[in-house]
């Protein structure tokens, strides 16, 4: 979690700040209209912060079919964010779909193990 003051930080450095909801719920239990009320407020709240759009968004938990669905993609779509992000383990190329880009996460402590994990995940996508 981050203060407002450290996010301000983030952003005034070129950071690419995203939405991600404003209490954090699963998504896929919730109706379409909460869900939209979730994601259109933290990106009203961040965009009244930060002074500037907010164009990406990451899911809340982010398993695709699981914590989102097809409903919610349509709707991040719909109101205007540029992409957004899943926890589905992968490495993005060019054939990724924008709305539901994969990614993994870099828990090393050290710059030479995330680079090695980081080779290894890019090899095992290409797999």
């Amino acid at each position: 979690m981050l203060t407002s003051t450290q996010l301000c930080s983030l952003a005034a450095m070129d950071v690419e700040i995203g939405a991600h909801t404003v209490n954090h719920p699963i998504l896929a239990t919730l109706d379409v209209k909460a869900a939209e009320q979730e994601i259109a407020g933290s990106r009203e709240t961040l965009e009244g912060l930060l002074g500037k759009r907010i164009n990406l968004f990451a899911y809340p938990n982010g398993k695709p079919g699981q914590d989102y669905l097809p409903e919610h993609v349509g709707l991040v779509k719909r109101l205007g964010f540029r992409a957004a992000v899943s926890t589905a383990w992968g490495a993005a190329d060019c054939s990724s779909d924008l709305f539901q880009l994969p990614r993994f996460t870099p828990w090393d402590r050290s710059k030479y193990a995330f680079f090695a994990r980081s080779f290894r995940n890019l090899l095992l996508q290409s797999a």
